[in-house]
């Protein structure tokens, strides 16, 4: 697996070789800071393990396909990861040119294994779509105008309780075991093709709640609203907010009323996680997809310790 890893970061890396040097250092500091952690190099290998749990008696996956489904996500997780800084205001202009560079390969290596004609093919553009109707949603509702550290809480605050506002913004990472089972003759409308997709969204819920929870006050000074920090305006019970004034309660409020409600939603998206997980027959080895989930209920164990630490303080 280790060696397959290296196999897609060279290919990534050869790719800018014919570049000039400006583009190509910036695209070495966008692999570098996408490729430095775990989960991050999970992202790129989550074709590979998606295969593996598969039955290989009636999934027979050319090694060459996998390895370009893997090179897609990691060049889509590149692209994007500048785009959501440019989304969030801290964008480096000098990556953007190397972050559509990404986009490009994407879309080129989706085209050549699904032409357009293809069933996956609409798969492809609907979930693409999601993605940036979600960013743009998150740009229309969930940004406030901060004015030497004060601002006014809106009086429609944006509603994450759905699926499509906490998965959407990472759904591409789905495209690659859903192209897995079209490259195998199931139609996107088949049982299992759905439940696949419905995997993906309940665990990227989970993942991006977590997330959220740990960016809520930076996003939030940053003028950026999320799933976290819309339950600790909610609960305030004011119409104005001064950060630095207010921090101490706002922080007080979070761990108090707003980590219990978001580990509570986070366990419920990822027991659906196990039970969707457990009752697929194409699953028959779903050792890493459940140390996928495992990951992230761990972090949940690990939160309700310190929320419960930081309750006895309180």
């Amino acid at each position: 697996m280790q060696v397959f890893y290296q196999k897609i970061v060279r290919e990534v890396e050869r790719r800018f070789l014919c570049l000039g040097p400006e583009i190509r250092a910036a695209a070495e500091k966008v692999l570098s800071a996408n490729t430095a952690t775990a989960l991050e190099r999970q992202i790129a290998l989550l074709p590979y393990w998606f295969a593996k749990a598969l039955d290989e008696a009636n999934f027979r996956l050319p090694h060459a396909f996998l390895f370009e489904l893997a090179l897609a996500n990691l060049f889509g997780w590149m692209a994007y990861g500048v785009y959501d800084n440019f989304l969030d205001g801290t964008g480096i202009p000098a990556q953007l040119p190397a972050a559509n560079v990404c986009l490009r390969e994407v879309a080129g290596i989706y085209g050549s294994l699904f032409p357009a004609g293809a069933d996956f093919f609409p798969t492809f553009r609907v979930l693409m779509d999601r993605v940036d109707s979600a960013n743009a949603w998150e740009q229309g509702h969930a940004r406030v105008n901060i004015t030497d550290g004060q601002f006014l809480i809106p009086a429609v605050l944006p509603d994450f309780g759905g699926i499509p506002h906490l998965a959407d913004r990472s759904i591409g990472h789905a495209l690659g075991p859903l192209a897995i089972l079209s490259y195998s003759g199931f139609s996107p409308q088949s049982p299992d093709f759905k439940r696949i997709l419905f995997l993906f969204e309940h665990y990227l819920a989970a993942r991006q709640l977590g997330d959220d929870a740990h960016d809520w006050w930076e996003d939030l000074q940053g003028g950026c609203v999320n799933s976290a920090s819309v339950l600790v305006l909610v609960a305030c019970g004011k119409t104005e907010i001064n950060l630095a004034r207010d921090e101490s309660n706002l922080r007080k409020i979070f761990w108090l009323s707003s980590v219990p409600e978001i580990l509570h939603a986070m366990a419920g998206h990822l027991s659906s996680c196990r039970l969707i997980i457990g009752n697929l027959g194409i699953i028959k080895k779903p050792d890493r997809l459940l140390q996928m989930v495992e990951d992230i209920e761990k972090s949940v164990q690990r939160t309700k310790l310190q929320q419960k630490k930081i309750k006895g303080l309180f």
